[in-house]
């Protein structure tokens, strides 16, 4: 399919079309699509163990031997884009998206005419936590942080999570907010003005108290610089896709927080960006509903569309055909 894609998409050039061929070697021969974690436990729900014997001779090679190749060619992968167009998301929308933001919001987006957007199940391709500037989370956990850190936020990320404090002082762009995102390069922090360039692109409100957003932001935190996790393995937290991180720190660790039911893509036990917003349609009418709508932009809506019709537009969309 790769391939395909490659050789009827113009300006693509000839590396590209030897990287995406070896991805696909790589991806049919190896088997990944078919393995899944023994570590993962639920109810109803049971595994096989690749160890176990339950795997074909090509994965047990591939998967031993391959690992660092296929991870690279993934990472290759998820940059390309076969046409370099504007995004629709405009600097003018980023700064009205950027008065409406409050630390501990998920940001779901899509990006057209990327590679991976093929391999990604769903419509929408990413999700990030927005976690604002260090001032702004100061200010807005002001009556949480002795309470849930033991400290002033300040002194907690200096004393425990050095680089994240580091890079949110010492970044001018971050001053006007940042984003917490697990992208192909790992995790890491984005300025706001950068992160939100998109052609699809919402925001949800978690409703949950303040301290449990200040828990997921600084969980999120912690995890700066650790890979991307190109096995979507939910229950090893050695790596992160974008919403394994997002389902990881909003986890009800003390029985308050986001509560999702993993399900199996390609073998394994997962939720896509796609599952947000599809949770978020499904439960809308309902004292189940864990979100508060707050902005959805699209290239087939109008701005001056209402509030109403934007989340009637935004519910429908988990449902929009994928493509590239």
């Amino acid at each position: 399919l790769y391939t395909v894609i490659v050789f009827f998409s113009p300006r693509t050039s000839k590396p590209k079309t030897f990287i995406l061929l070896a991805i696909s070697i790589v991806l049919l021969s190896s088997g990944y699509g078919g393995y899944a974690t023994s570590r993962f436990h639920s109810i109803n729900l049971i595994v096989p163990n690749p160890e176990a014997g339950g795997t074909n001779f090509l994965e047990q090679v591939f998967k031993s031997n391959t690992a660092p190749l296929y991870e690279s060619l993934l990472q290759k992968m998820a940059d390309i884009k076969l046409r370099n167009m504007e995004f629709n998301v405009s600097s003018s929308q980023i700064q009205e998206i950027k008065s409406m933001l409050e630390p501990g919001d998920i940001i779901l987006l899509k990006k057209n005419n990327y590679v991976s957007n093929w391999v990604i199940k769903g419509f929408w391709k990413h999700a990030a936590l927005y976690c604002g500037s260090l001032e702004e989370m100061e200010h807005y956990f002001a009556d949480e942080s002795k309470a849930v850190l033991g400290s002033p936020l300040r002194d907690y990320l200096f004393q425990q999570i050095r680089p994240a404090y580091e890079e949110l002082v010492k970044r001018t762009g971050f001053q006007k907010g940042a984003v917490i995102e697990s992208t192909s390069r790992g995790v890491n922090l984005k300025a706001l003005d950068t992160a939100l360039l998109s052609d699809y692109l919402a925001v949800l409100r978690p409703r949950l108290p303040r301290k449990n957003k200040l828990s997921a932001i600084v969980y999120s935190l912690a995890q700066l610089k650790k890979p991307y996790d190109y096995y979507l393995d939910f229950i090893n937290d050695d790596a992160f896709s974008c919403s394994e991180l997002i389902y990881n720190a909003f986890y009800p660790h003390d029985g308050t927080g986001l509560i999702y039911d993993l399900h199996i893509i390609n073998g394994r036990p997962m939720i896509t960006p796609n599952d947000f917003v599809k949770d978020f349609d499904q439960t809308f009418s309902s004292e189940n509903c864990q979100y508060d709508f707050v902005y959805y932009v699209a290239k087939d809506t109008d701005p001056n569309d209402s509030r109403k019709k934007n989340i009637s537009l935004f519910r429908a969309s988990w449902k929009k055909k994928a493509g590239i």
